[in-house]
């Protein structure tokens, strides 16, 4: 059961284990689908830091994809209970493993953004502009309203990066910067 020294701040008790990590093993494998039946984790601190909340669901996905701890909590974020991924880190990621993503078009109405899969030839290519973000009632987005150019690169490199890997991110879901 739970403790509680202080009102409020609730203890759940401690665990650690000690694993010999070796990428893409049985092994690890197994431990990964081990700890996504743990139900989800969040740690909530009180005032003064009140609001602040850590989800581990976080880490245990960036772990998934390579990322260290930090990387994942930068980068990896809980939306309605999934996790989400900037569109910066899934470039991260998909380049990480060796495919390609550049933008050779950039323009404050309209954005291309192309990518390869290593060691194919076929190139993908994906265009955003201000007809496609009403087209796809994104107009109403605070974060369009402010970088409209931004949030079209975001939208076109989560998109190639689909195309291009989604292995590599193991169907992780684009989430709005």
């Amino acid at each position: 059961g739970a403790r509680e020294f202080i009102p409020g701040l609730v203890d759940g008790g401690e665990v650690s284990l000690e694993i010999n990590y070796v990428p893409n093993s049985a092994g690890i494998a197994t431990f990964m689908s081990l700890l996504r039946t743990i139900a989800t984790c969040r740690i909530e601190f009180p005032a003064p830091f009140a609001g602040a909340k850590w989800d581990f669901d976080a880490i245990l996905t960036g772990f998934e994809l390579g990322l260290s701890p930090m990387a994942a909590v930068r980068s990896i974020f809980i939306i309605s209970g999934t996790p989400g991924m900037y569109a910066k880190a899934m470039v991260a990621v998909v380049q990480s493993r060796g495919h390609q993503v550049w933008i050779p078009e950039q323009s404050a109405d309209r954005v291309v953004v192309r990518g390869r899969r290593r060691g194919e030839e076929h190139i993908y290519e994906t265009v955003w502009d201000r007809t496609r973000v009403v087209t796809a009632k994104l107009t109403s987005n605070a974060k369009y309203q402010e970088s409209p150019q931004q949030m079209m690169v975001a939208r076109g490199q989560a998109e190639i990066c689909r195309q291009v890997a989604s292995d590599a991110q193991h169907g992780i879901p684009y989430a709005v910067e």
